[in-house]
């Protein structure tokens, strides 16, 4: 009875020398199994301790007691649940000393232990996985602290400059989401700080875990202009169409996306991270021995075809394309150029044709650029001819004017060169040298340049090089750019007779040059 009286004087008199909470801490401390008998042990008033010498004089006790290993690592792992976020090295000597013991942390000691890391000896990801490993089942509570200090830094982290997670944080990030039952228990900031970071660092992979946590639409539309097409493409299986449509750049990143039967891959960039992510998941698993992956969606192009259809109509019906001659010419180059759909163009030509009687002039040329092209790829003639019935009489415009010329020499060069010639001749002398800034080139760089692709589709790369040459020396490009821009086609037509793959590289060089124009 006296023990028990001595323990109550003890919590009663904890406020003359220590904190509110730090009296309350010592009494729950106290309060725990083994503890009653380290009271009685201790030489000094608990209330005249500071935590890090509590917690030190606890241990000279322990050592002394003939406490098991197991009653040992109660005592070291209740010290560390009260008593770490007064002082971190707390923490780091109890966890030794637990080591040492070969016992393990509790759930709530390590929910401690990385509350108040400082990451300055070992981020809070690897306490995470040093130690989680060791439980059977690990708490939602556990793994949203982990998350929190992932996307919001240790402070080692923080005062040392960094702003932006890496890839292996959101990977890591990823990896916890997939495992947390209880969904609620993540922050909304948290979720729209890794959906930016997977976005500015192309970690598209790791989207669809995010996607499942219903990030704010304002993260997206924030950089709807900068999104990946796969990222456009989950973006939109993810969120209703109409919450999304409002924007101007991400309708036309979408309608590019889905349009395309190849468009809905990975970037380079992606792929490239990729491969990040995929080293991130392989320590990962053997960190903790599991075999998480990252479970990607499968674009089947009926699907995707079917929702560029349904979004097609979505526009129509909100008489979105009639007020937009951009979003009309961009699927009508879907149509002409990307699906190769003769059919499919003029449908939809006959719809929007007269929606821009004041750019007349620019939808027929949008149809003979789509039988031009059609010509081009199959070596159909006939197509070719009908092109020249969609050609504009006198269009004013330059850059249309220009557009012409190219489109009639690379296509005229499938079946006769010297016509390809004859057209750049008869027009030469009349185009501008001054560089236009809504285009790549002026005038004469580009038809210069096309003529140059032509010959080289012929396989003439000498008569190519005596052109460009020849254009040089006359002074007719408008700078060292358009030089650059020629040299790429002809560094591309060398590598591809080093790899045996010239044909397939002029005719996909060529095709991809007059998808651009």
């Amino acid at each position: 009875m006296l023990r028990f009286r001595r323990y109550i004087s003890v919590s009663r008199n904890l406020l003359q020398a220590i904190s509110k909470d730090q009296s309350q801490s010592y009494t729950k401390l106290f309060k725990q199994p083994y503890f009653h008998k380290i009271n009685e042990q201790l030489n000094k008033r608990i209330e005249t301790l500071e935590p890090y010498e509590l917690s030190n004089e606890i241990n000279n006790v322990v050592k002394d007691l003939k406490y098991t290993e197991q009653e040992a690592s109660v005592v070291h792992n209740k010290i560390i649940e009260e008593l770490t976020k007064y002082n971190f090295g707390i923490a780091t000597i109890q966890s030794r000393i637990l080591n040492e013991l070969k016992q393990k942390l509790s759930t709530e000691a390590l929910l401690q232990l990385i509350e108040h890391n400082p990451g300055r000896i070992k981020s809070s990801w690897e306490l995470f996985v040093n130690n989680v490993k060791d439980f059977e089942e690990v708490p939602d509570e556990l793994l949203a602290k982990v998350l929190s200090k992932v996307v919001n830094f240790d402070f080692a982290d923080i005062k040392d400059g960094k702003k932006t997670m890496t890839v292996a944080d959101v990977t890591n990030a990823s990896y916890i989401l997939t495992n947390i039952k209880d969904k609620t228990l993540i922050d909304q900031k948290l979720i729209d700080r890794i959906t930016t970071a997977i976005l500015e660092s192309n970690a598209t992979k790791c989207l669809p875990v995010i996607l499942s946590y219903s990030p704010s639409l304002n993260v997206f539309s924030q950089k709807y202009e900068e999104l990946s097409n796969l990222q456009t493409y989950y973006i939109f299986k993810s969120y209703p169409f109409e919450d999304l449509r409002a924007s101007s750049s991400y309708v036309y990143n979408l309608t590019r996306a889905t349009g395309r039967p190849d468009a809905l891959k990975a970037t380079e960039e992606e792929i490239e991270t990729n491969k990040l992510i995929d080293e991130q998941i392989t320590n990962i698993n053997k960190s903790l021995n599991k075999k998480w992956t990252i479970s990607t969606p499968e674009l089947e192009p009926d699907q995707v075809e079917k929702n560029f259809f349904r979004i097609l109509e979505d526009l129509q019906n909100g008489n979105r394309i009639d007020n937009d001659f951009g979003l009309a010419k961009l699927i009508l180059r879907i149509f002409s150029l990307s699906r190769g759909n003769i059919e499919e163009f003029m449908n939809f030509y006959v719809k929007c044709g007269d929606k821009f009687e004041e750019r007349k002039d620019e939808i027929a040329f949008e149809a003979y650029l789509a039988y031009s092209y059609k010509a081009f790829k199959t070596g159909d003639a006939s197509f070719l001819q009908a092109a020249q019935n969609w050609l504009p009489k006198l269009p004013q415009d330059a850059i249309l004017r220009t557009n012409i010329l190219r489109v009639a020499i690379l296509t005229d060069a499938r079946f006769d060169i010297e016509k390809s010639l004859n057209i750049f001749n008869d027009n030469v002398q009349n185009l501008s040298k001054e560089k236009n800034e809504h285009e790549a080139g002026s005038q004469c760089d580009l038809v210069t340049e096309s003529l140059i692709l032509a010959y080289l589709y012929k396989q003439d790369i000498d008569f190519a090089r005596m052109v460009l040459d020849k254009a040089m020396g006359e002074k007719l490009f408008s700078g060292k750019a358009a030089v650059r821009n020629i040299k790429k086609h002809l560094a591309g037509y060398g590598e591809a007779v080093e790899n045996k793959t010239l044909q397939i590289f002029l005719d996909e060089d060529i095709c991809e040059y007059l998808q651009n124009l």
